[in-house]
């Protein structure tokens, strides 16, 4: 099959990174509304050390190569989403805790993220959910069966990042 990056959207028109929610934006306004005193601030020197981070998890979830079919359109759908995109900042932490954040820990957290996205799009489809992320749920767009092969192929996707690592306990 041939594909073609961001079929997404039109030619030209993805997101930059700079125009995306920044993927603090939905912490930082949760803490201000109920975390504790200092949180923000906080926040903000976490933003700063793993800023270069998370723009290339960012970029790599941007840039998943996508078919014009509607299950990539379903799963592209989600991932432009955006989200809190907590589950690579704790990839992102603990890898700057080890060794450091090189091509491995990036993929891991891609990987983490895909994963997150794949059980949403099939929890949508078994709870019948209507919203996602204040938009539409993929699956009142694309339909169930879309959705459903799109959290599939997103968890392949997870697993090719995985095994590329190397670090097959991970799996």
């Amino acid at each position: 099959m041939t594909s073609s990056p961001n079929v997404l959207f039109a030619a030209g028109a993805a997101p930059s990174l700079e125009a995306r929610p920044r993927v603090f934006g939905s912490l930082e306004s949760a803490v201000r509304r109920a975390g504790p005193d200092g949180a923000e601030a906080r926040l903000g020197e976490l933003r700063a050390f793993l800023e270069a981070d998370l723009a290339g998890i960012e970029e790599d979830l941007t840039s998943l190569e996508l078919a014009p079919t509607a299950t990539h359109k379903s799963a592209g759908h989600l991932i432009a989403g955006g989200g809190k995109r907590l589950r690579p900042i704790c990839v992102a932490l603990a890898a700057r805790v080890g060794t450091g954040f090189g091509p491995a820990a990036r993929d891991l957290a891609v990987a983490s993220e895909l994963v997150h996205a794949a059980t949403l799009l099939h929890d949508d489809v078994v709870d019948l959910g209507e919203r996602r992320r204040g938009a539409p749920a993929a699956r009142m767009i694309y339909g169930n069966a879309a959705s459903i092969f799109a959290g599939d192929w997103l968890l392949v996707e997870a697993l090719v990042r995985v095994r590329r690592t190397g670090l097959y306990d991970v799996l």
